[in-house]
């Protein structure tokens, strides 16, 4: 990092610290107060565990949306040591209680933490534990795997005995908690890591009804559950084909031309969470021919070219529930002992742009490094997105969202994995290892995608990607959330400016949490 942009951060940092009161303030004037729904019931319980301007802003809407229906009441879980400024933005919802999860732990939950050391002797076995409450083994691994910054598990790594014990305390602290309390619901920020993974299950195990209060580029993004089933299977609010088939033709069309619209500005670089972090750094190729540039990267012109895309290693890879591969860099390893089997096609891993957030531990150019095929390749923005869409005749993703946008422009596309979007059958996708082989063996057979996959895709990368509320309907816009404390300054005024928005989007969540669907991205569109 340079010394500027260090200063810059610095500058940054303190001047959020000086508008953060503020914008306190404000966001507490949005929040009403109703009548109690009962004197036995405790309301909501949501996390202080994560910290956001948004998180506060989203939180107050939802507060507001849901005090007749869960009571006035709010309670916060916390961590012993979070600093004063949390505190303070929880205050403004002058809360019932603070939950308290100690920072030392104890000796039990080492103990326990000590057992599970004792059975794990590669990656595996973490899969075949038998953990606290039936706890889904699988979001344990993927905890792990955040919190140490791996693609796939170090079985030797001295901090998981810490965070295993962590696993232990966070599951006691919840279970006595639920069971002392009447909350009516729970809303989180996240549904995964082991802090909150671990928070929703033992909600669930007590029939609360969890909300996952999050955000998708510029707009709000709610997850209904009332099952560990459904947590189980996908934790994220993802649009459902079931849902999609109760609109009327008119919207159908409506988020059909959105997605055609989305697809355009995406080819720009210019509307995605990831591009607006960090633009491409590309050569300039967007006027080469499709031979051209294959022979820019030493590849055969006369053979098709499959596109492989990579996750970000660490990014949870059993959230859309498990399947025969582990982890994404086990979905790399099977995928490149096909590719160096199957020699008459090209093959391109292409990196994910945001890879560079997850450390160094993992990465595509560690992953590719004793590569000696010349017919495999690996990218990271030496292509801009044009121009790989140039070459590209199959694209090949485990849960990536080229699995619908290439789908959308007419593309042909292989999934390695059942995914978010596998059951609207616009893209191919393989539940074993044997079918994933098999399939690439025959991908020149796979046949362009009907008008109908076509259109479906187109929607779904709407609902999925794009902001609704620039279709037909008046909710709130928010600014991208990764640039994280740097909105506090401006967030005072983004509330003043988008009063009647905000208004607007408290009924559709009201609406939203009386309803039985399950995915707000949809209902808002109704």
């Amino acid at each position: 990092m340079t010394i500027l942009k260090t200063i810059d951060n610095h500058y940054n940092l303190y001047k959020s610290y000086f508008f953060r009161d503020r914008a306190n303030r404000k966001i507490g004037q949005l929040l009403k107060n109703h009548n109690k729904l009962s004197e036995n019931s405790d309301g909501i319980l949501a996390d202080a565990l994560w910290d956001h301007p948004h998180h506060w802003l989203r939180l107050a809407l939802f507060k507001n949306a849901s005090s007749e229906i869960y009571g006035q009441d709010i309670s916060f879980v916390i961590e012993e040591g979070t600093h004063k400024r949390v505190k303070n933005s929880a205050f403004i919802f002058k809360p019932k209680k603070f939950y308290t999860i100690p920072s030392k732990i104890e000796d039990k939950h080492i103990l326990n933490g000590k057992k599970i050391i004792c059975k794990i002797n590669n990656k595996e076995d973490f899969f075949d534990l038998k953990l606290n409450n039936n706890f889904p083994n699988h979001f344990l691994y993927d905890g792990l795997l955040k919190l140490l910054n791996e693609g796939s598990l170090d079985v030797t790594n001295k901090n998981i005995l810490y965070y295993i014990s962590k696993f232990f305390q966070y599951s006691d602290f919840y279970e006595k908690l639920f069971k002392n309390t009447n909350f009516q619901a729970l809303v989180v920020s996240h549904p995964t890591t082991i802090r909150f993974s671990t928070l929703v299950w033992t909600a669930l195990n007590f029939k609360i009804p969890v909300y996952i209060l999050n955000y998708r580029n510029s707009f709000i993004t709610i997850r209904k559950l009332n099952s560990k089933k459904e947590f189980v299977k996908n934790p994220e609010d993802h649009p459902l084909i079931t849902d999609f088939n109760k609109l009327s033709n008119e919207k159908k069309n409506l988020l059909i031309k959105a997605g055609s619209n989305f697809i355009k500005l995406r080819q720009s670089s210019t509307i995605s969470e990831v591009a607006f972090i960090k633009k491409s750094i590309t050569i300039k190729n967007n006027n080469l021919t499709k031979s051209e540039i294959l022979n820019k990267l030493k590849l055969n012109d006369k053979k098709s070219t499959i596109v492989v895309y990579c996750n970000c290693w660490p990014d949870f890879p059993n959230a859309q529930g498990k399947t025969y591969f582990n982890d994404y860099v086990d979905f790399f390893k099977i995928t490149y002992s096909f590719a160096s089997k199957l020699k008459k096609f090209n093959w391109i891993f292409k990196a994910h742009p945001a890879e560079y957030m997850f450390g160094q531990v993992t990465t595509l150019k560690k992953l590719m490094k004793k590569n000696k095929f010349q017919n495999i390749k690996y990218v990271y923005d030496e292509l801009d997105w044009k121009s790989l869409h140039k070459i590209m005749d199959f694209a090949v993703t485990s849960t990536g969202s080229i699995g619908h946008e290439f789908v959308a422009m007419g593309g042909k596309v292989l999934c390695s994995r059942n995914n978010a979007y596998s059951h609207w059958g616009f893209a191919k996708h393989c539940n074993s290892e044997i079918e994933y082989f098999d399939n690439l063996k025959n991908i020149e057979k796979m046949r362009v995608p009907s008008k109908k996959n076509k259109d479906n895709a187109l929607a779904y990368t709407a609902l999925q990607s794009f902001d609704s509320n620039k279709i037909n309907i008046k909710g709130l816009s928010l600014p991208m959330g990764r640039i994280s404390y740097r909105l506090w300054p401006n967030l005072e005024n983004f509330i003043t400016k988008n009063e009647k928005e905000i208004t607007f989007e408290i009924k559709k969540i009201k609406n939203f949490i009386k309803s039985d669907f399950q995915n707000y991205c949809i209902f808002k569109f109704l």
